[in-house]
């Protein structure tokens, strides 16, 4: 499962999104796409003149291509990731986040693209991506949100944060590294 997320509001930005989305789809995963890239993906049309939506069938299933809405119905799209969890390996939901995580980490194939900028929400909910154990990559921009996670599992003391309502250090749990990663384009020779 490919996720298209953010907004890829810069230079030839839709048209790369449409032409990712439209390649995994032809490889047969599921493409995902919500908000901004979504409309994107739509005002791009092949030589025949049809969207990638129109190309492929809005089925989750491998080949397709589904628009789960605004740029907040990511979170569907983590719901998903969650359910197939769920259904596949019968776990149970209720108070059982570490073994999900670690089931999804380990056995279900999902990466989300933020290839533009998003909104606070969005990068809210790509880092909950990251702890599902789910790898985020970002666009050209991306670098410029600086929560790469690069802390290392083995140093506990790098998985302390501030709480802001309260002013007090929480741990919150080492995920896998690199999971949210930036685009470099290969400089030119």
């Amino acid at each position: 499962m490919v996720a298209f997320v953010g907004c890829v509001n810069f230079a030839n930005g839709g048209k790369e999104v449409a032409e990712m989305c439209t390649e995994f789809a032809r490889r047969r995963y599921i493409a995902v796409t919500s908000g901004c890239t979504a409309m994107s993906i739509a005002m791009y049309k092949d030589e025949e003149g049809k969207t990638p939506y129109e190309q492929y069938p809005g089925d989750f299933d491998a080949g397709c291509i589904v628009n789960v809405g605004s740029c907040v119905a990511n979170a569907h799209i983590s719901g998903a990731a969650i359910k197939i969890a769920s259904i596949f390996a019968r776990r149970d939901l209720r108070g059982n986040y570490e073994e999900i995580a670690d089931y999804v980490y380990n056995r279900v194939g999902a990466v989300g693209i933020a290839w533009g900028a998003m909104s606070q929400k969005a990068a809210a909910i790509a880092m909950g991506f990251t702890r599902l154990g789910i790898p985020v990559i970002v666009g050209p921009h991306g670098s410029k949100y600086r929560r790469m996670l690069l802390g290392r599992a083995d140093r506990e003391e790098d998985w302390y944060t501030y709480d802001r309502r309260t002013g007090e250090q929480v741990y919150v749990g080492a995920v896998p590294e690199h999971l949210f990663v930036p685009w470099r384009p290969k400089k030119k020779q």
